[in-house]
């Protein structure tokens, strides 16, 4: 099983998910929580049923997404929106899922989905090719598919595929494993 999702912190730490726990980078070596003690307020279906993607907002809330539902860790126990509500200028193939999503720092939100990324602040329905959008992305992550996106608060963007982690300032191509970008990972998440 790789990572479900990821987010970057304001502090510029990492949080990982999988399989109903949570990493965060600066954490000692294998420790994990559980995402219900982590985010009380997160509904139940989301941690059975696994998340699809998650984001660290600005303001320090965060915000998960399964299916074609969004929770917010601030909004309260259990209550969700649709994405479509969450986020009204998303393209119609986008309403009912994403591989991944990112929170900007000045509070707009990127959403994947296959080979594609769309703004919350772009035209109803605008799309960019992931790979115009971030050049440097290994093409095995674009034709793979992302399971993990974040944007880090200081200005560049990290895409997790498998055991691969790839930002968007590195070199073309670039990437490293899990275990080296995240020393602390668990070992059965590597």
């Amino acid at each position: 099983m790789t990572i479900e999702t990821a987010y970057a912190h304001r502090s510029g730490n990492y949080g990982l998910i999988r399989g109903g726990q949570v990493h965060h980078s600066d954490w000692d070596k294998g420790q994990v929580k559980a995402l219900r003690d982590m985010y009380p307020s997160i509904p139940e279906s989301f941690v059975a049923g696994g998340i699809d993607a998650a984001y660290a907002h600005p303001s320090g809330s965060y915000g998960f997404i399964r299916g074609n539902q969004v929770h917010h860790t601030d909004w309260g126990t259990g209550v969700t929106k649709t994405l479509a509500e969450m986020y009204p200028n998303i393209p119609d193939s986008f309403r009912n899922g994403v591989d991944a999503a990112y929170a900007h720092p000045d509070g707009d939100y990127g959403l994947i989905k296959g080979g594609q990324v769309h703004h919350s602040d772009w035209d109803r329905g605008q799309v960019k090719a992931l790979r115009d959008m971030y050049p440097s992305i290994p093409e095995s992550f674009v034709a793979g598919g992302i399971d993990a996106a974040y944007a880090h608060p200081k200005g560049s963007y990290g895409f997790i595929r498998g055991n691969q982690v790839h930002h968007s300032d590195w070199a073309t191509n670039a990437t490293k494993t899990l275990a080296e970008m995240y020393p602390n990972i668990p070992s059965a998440w590597q």
